[in-house]
């Protein structure tokens, strides 16, 4: 742990100002380097024990060293702490068929979150950097120290997510004698809109009232049978096949509904995180039947990984008070991005420019020469302004909020110049 005195620090809030003398206290990272160890992140594993999720946030989908330093903040958290779970911002149904070609040995776990079966969001199962996490995962004993890397969110919009995964779950339907007609409804309305640019016409509002009136049919059907079946314990050398349980079926059913919500309100995302919140908490306590004791990391963008209103860790504290979280919010001042587009070959072409503007959180780090570092509000000598106050804060696209620090998170991921993120 590091501190750094501020003297005279200027805090700016719209045409007002204030000056204080202060001392922030920071753990500097030294590597983006995978393997590199853990010396750097003890302050983060000590920060974060004893809570049940940990939110991860990041600035954007595309850049290098905040996918290699949470990377690394992640195999500090299982080699030191108690993580056993990563819930990974990717759909529940490519979460699973990923984790079940892995645990049958079909394909190791890169390839199980690239495809044909599953694609996890192309800006991570490209990443170099990522290609690390994943394998070190896949490198560990199944059966003995077994960290879990499954995706969770309700928004199912993979190609095979838009395909595949309604024929599977007609013929479940069809072995359970639970088929009915109002399926092929359902079959044809729910890829248009989970996955609108393949199809040749907008999902409507007339659809999205039949849609969803039919899935909640479905749910009810489902919901009842769940009642009926057993499902045996998570063994990974014997795994059950998730396709052939209503449990599986009625979070999907649940996730597709909250999807047509999200996506008829101009993608409002707190329909599809209050759903995903369930399936964090259905995959940890209900299909895998985790510990207590262990951790969940979500791994996810800044909007849904700290607890701002509608987020994933927002629903979590509302849904699920007993559960306690630690969130850490990732903020960029300036630099680089990979360029939006699954085609990788162009993310070094193309890359994009970041930026912060001026009287942010992040310009005012920026300015006080932090390094790339950690920053734990929660270990600070003293108070400060900078954290405890309103500021203007940029960790998404859009709008330029404003928020006080510690309303909405419990530490800092800060890199003051980030890079494009490399493709394997």
């Amino acid at each position: 742990m590091k501190k750094l005195s501020l003297i005279g620090l200027t805090l700016f809030m719209g045409c007002n100002s204030d000056t204080e003398n202060i001392t922030i206290e920071h753990s500097p990272l030294e590597s983006t380097i995978f393997t590199y160890g853990n010396s750097d992140l003890r302050q983060f594993v000590s920060a974060t024990a004893g809570y049940d999720f940990i939110g991860l946030g990041e600035a954007s989908h595309q850049g290098s060293k905040a996918y290699s330093y949470r990377a690394r903040m992640l195999k500090a958290l299982h080699e030191e702490g108690n993580l056993d779970f990563i819930a990974f911002e990717a759909g529940l149904y490519d979460g699973l068929a990923a984790w079940q070609n892995y645990l049958t040995d079909e394909q190791d776990l890169l390839d199980a979150v690239t495809g044909p079966d599953a694609n996890y969001m192309f800006g991570h199962r490209y990443s170099a950097e990522l290609a690390h996490l994943f394998n070190y995962v896949d490198q560990l004993p199944k059966d003995t120290t077994p960290l879990l890397l499954i995706g969770y969110d309700a928004r199912i919009n993979s190609d095979p997510g838009c395909s595949v995964m309604f024929d599977e779950l007609e013929n479940y339907l069809v072995s359970q004698s639970l088929y009915q007609a109002s399926f092929a409804t359902i079959k044809s309305l729910s890829p248009i809109m989970m996955c609108p640019w393949y199809a040749d016409r907008e999902f409507t509002v007339t659809d999205h009232h039949q849609l969803t009136s039919l899935l909640s049919e479905l749910i009810s059907t489902l919901t009842t049978q769940k009642e009926l079946e057993m499902i045996p314990g998570y063994d990974p050398t014997s795994p059950r096949e998730f396709r052939n349980y209503a449990s599986f079926w009625l979070q999907v059913a649940k996730s597709l509904s909250a999807h047509s919500y999200f996506q008829i309100n101009g993608l409002e995302d707190a329909f599809t995180d209050n759903q995903s919140a369930e399936n964090i908490r259905w995959l940890r306590e209900e299909w895998f039947k985790l510990p207590d004791s262990g951790q969940t990391a979500i791994w996810a963008h800044n909007i849904h990984a700290i607890p701002i209103h509608g987020s994933v860790t927002d629903a979590i504290h509302k849904r699920y008070p007993d559960k306690s979280t630690y969130n850490v919010i990732q903020l960029t001042y300036r630099g680089r991005l990979a360029a939006y587009t699954p085609d990788s070959s162009q993310w070094a072409i193309n890359t994009v420019p970041y930026y912060s503007e001026a009287r942010t959180v992040n310009h005012s780090l920026f300015s006080l020469g932090f390094p790339d570092t950690f920053i734990d509000f929660k270990s600070q000598s003293t108070s400060t302004a900078l954290f405890n106050q309103p500021q203007t804060i940029r960790f998404a696209g859009g709008s330029l909020p404003v928020y006080t620090p510690t309303s909405i998170a419990d530490g800092i991921l800060f890199i003051p110049r980030e890079l494009p993120a490399v493709a394997r």
